[in-house]
């Protein structure tokens, strides 16, 4: 059976923990072994915003997640999204039927209703959704939101084979970011911070911190 636990619910940490570790968009830098607190990392206080994050679970097991804050912004405007960044959507890779990425569709059309359900609560002048349009297909969220006169934004990603050689990456590579590149090379000075060069907690910092810059520049 499916059914939707709210973040005040006693059992949501435990069971978003278990879905943000299987999400396959999420980085596992950000859980260390015995953590209990795996939620992603956020900006902003807290009290200025409400947590509508949720989850939907089969047999007591987390399927889909939403992280999804409310807040007035500067103009006096119900805003969903998520501490000041977008709301996004969260798989547990673990309840997939099939390796095509297929859900149970009793679990879909409860996390379209439950999102319908906040958008008539808290009827937001404005909606921050991400939707990293996982192989291919669009989140059923998106679908809701493009029924209620949603307007998307793309966004170009370039995913990057790390085992090819520098050469061969550099000629993949499109212009502009190729510009960027030797921008950074003559202008900056660089630090790689991976899981072998620093602890889960210094990577989680340092993504706050550049959160906390992103929403600065956004106001």
């Amino acid at each position: 059976m499916h059914t939707v636990i709210e973040n005040h619910d006693a059992r949501f940490q435990e069971r978003w923990n278990t879905l943000y570790s299987n999400d396959p968009w999420q980085n596992p830098l950000y859980f260390s072994e015995g953590d209990s607190e795996n939620l992603p990392v956020s900006a902003g206080s807290p009290g200025d915003y409400r947590d509508r994050s949720f989850l939907v679970v089969s047999d007591d097991q987390p399927v889909f997640g939403c992280s999804m804050t409310l807040h007035i912004d500067d103009q006096g405007k119900k805003r969903l999204g998520y501490f000041g960044m977008e709301a996004s959507t969260h798989v547990n890779r673990a309840s997939m039927m099939t390796p095509s990425n297929n859900f149970q569709p009793k679990a879909i059309r409860l996390l379209q209703q439950h999102i319908d359900t906040i958008l008539m609560e808290e009827n937001p002048s404005f909606i921050d959704y991400l939707d990293p349009v996982s192989c291919g297909i669009m989140s059923p969220v998106t679908q809701v939101l493009l029924e209620k006169g949603g307007r998307p934004t793309v966004q170009q990603v370039q995913v990057i084979d790390l085992k090819q050689s520098e050469r061969a990456l550099y000629r993949q590579i499109c212009k502009p970011y190729r510009e960027a590149i030797r921008w950074g090379k003559k202008n900056l000075t660089l630090d790689i911070v991976s899981g072998e060069s620093a602890a889960p907690e210094q990577f989680a910092e340092q993504h706050a911190s550049m959160l906390e810059r992103s929403v600065a520049l956004r106001n």
